[in-house]
């Protein structure tokens, strides 16, 4: 199958005819460029042997740590580990869940809720539908940007009648986007599982993501945790941050900080001070 996915979310793609990798199984690829900027990001590892097995499928957590790892990069951020882990991807999901991902456990298809993950499903492999619905939980809540239109896939009036509205908007947003578009016949193959080589090249263009996304909006950074202690903390209180000052290129440190009771702080070095 020729490409499913186009773009990519916080790779910096650098298009050679050398790629620096170690895998036996990826020359010649469509995905080659994005497997070998994902390997020296250190976003992804091999199987072992030499492979990388570009085709075989992904499962959620593997997907989910591979968005997650991105945004980690490209803002500068942390993972915390969780206390009483019982799967690799517990601290991922955690993260996720606290910053922009909100699992619906009131729908459920192939088995599993939009972006619900426990450890009876984190290693299933992930549909096409919920790659999309995690997706653009990211670029909603993370770069406050949400695509639309008619979608130019053929398979459209059959994923409207397959899927709730949640999930038809996050496919809708992303194809609006060019994040995604069909296989060769036109069709984005909702019910498909992906493939690893698929989940790779999703992700954000390090180069002026916001600009081609969001043109004349700022990053929305989600929830900031506040770890430092440096902002007044009161039970109920969560803080949010953005950034001010910033258009394209490398993000410089110029934040608002907010809280959902009414505070709001400036800071000029990513909340050094």
């Amino acid at each position: 199958m020729k490409r499913f996915i186009t773009l990519i979310l916080a790779l910096a793609i650098i298009c050679t005819t050398a790629f620096a990798h170690p895998f036996n199984d990826v020359a010649s690829h469509w995905a080659e460029p994005e497997i070998s900027a994902a390997y020296e990001k250190g976003i992804v590892e091999g199987d072992g042997t030499g492979s990388f097995r570009p085709d075989d499928n992904i499962s959620r957590a593997e997907f989910l740590k591979i968005v997650t790892v991105l945004i980690e990069s490209n803002f500068d951020l942390t993972v915390p580990d969780v206390e009483n882990s019982r799967h690799w991807a517990d601290k991922y999901y955690a993260f996720a869940t606290s910053s922009y991902l909100y699992p619906n456990r009131e729908l459920s298809y192939d088995g599993v809720s939009p972006a619900y993950m426990n450890l009876d499903s984190y290693d299933l492999p992930i549909k096409r539908w919920e790659m999309a619905y995690i997706l653009d939980s990211v670029f909603a809540n993370v770069y406050m940007a949400i695509g639309g239109g008619e979608p130019s896939i053929n398979d459209f009036e059959a994923i409207k009648s397959t899927y709730d509205t949640s999930i038809v908007k996050s496919i809708q947003s992303l194809v609006g986007f060019e994040i995604v578009k069909g296989d060769e016949k036109g069709n984005f193959n909702a019910g498909n599982t992906g493939t690893r080589a698929e989940a790779i090249a999703l992700g954000w263009k390090s180069s002026k993501p916001h600009a081609k996304y969001a043109p004349g909006k700022m990053l929305f950074g989600g929830i900031y945790l506040n770890e430092d202690g440096l902002l007044p903390s009161a039970p109920g209180r969560i803080w949010y941050e953005t950034d001010i000052n910033y258009y394209s290129g490398r993000r410089n440190g110029h934040r608002i900080l907010f809280s959902n009771d009414g505070l709001m702080f400036v800071s000029y070095d990513h909340c050094g001070t």
